[in-house]
């Protein structure tokens, strides 16, 4: 799998809650991606970043507690923007050491992809008067 493959070219294991919930054919794509309390980490995201790229149809992101911070924030909002795609309507970095710079890029987000209509940031280190 495209997941398995870019695991293998970062040099680290596949995650086993992912691997439970990608499609296991080919070319199918999934509505939902709940990696709620299911460590992704630093050295995790780009695979599944080359999975988002892949995927069409993605209305909810659930990365809340896998410890992502400002740049795999910045990376993921970067592969969010760039597809043409604009069915992801929820979004749920909680519990991620996230501050003002993965706030901005999440900004820029919701600005510019209106089907963004949830994100969830409870216990981020994004100052509440930013996101108003």
């Amino acid at each position: 799998s495209v997941y398995k493959y870019h695991c293998a070219k970062n040099s680290i294991k596949p995650n086993s809650g992912l691997l439970k919930i990608l499609p296991r054919e080919p070319g199918r794509s999934i509505s939902e991606i709940n990696m709620d309390y299911n460590y992704i980490g630093i050295k995790g995201i780009q695979p599944l970043l080359e999975i988002l790229k892949l995927n069409s149809h993605l209305k909810v992101l659930n990365l809340k507690d896998n410890n992502l911070e400002n740049n795999e924030i910045k990376a993921l909002v970067h592969v969010l923007m760039s597809s043409e795609d604009d069915s992801l309507q929820t979004l749920d970095l909680s519990n991620n050491p996230i501050s003002l710079a993965g706030g901005s890029a999440i900004i820029d987000l919701v600005t510019r992809k209106p089907s963004v209509v949830e994100v969830r940031l409870i216990g981020t280190l994004i100052q509440p008067k930013i996101l108003d």
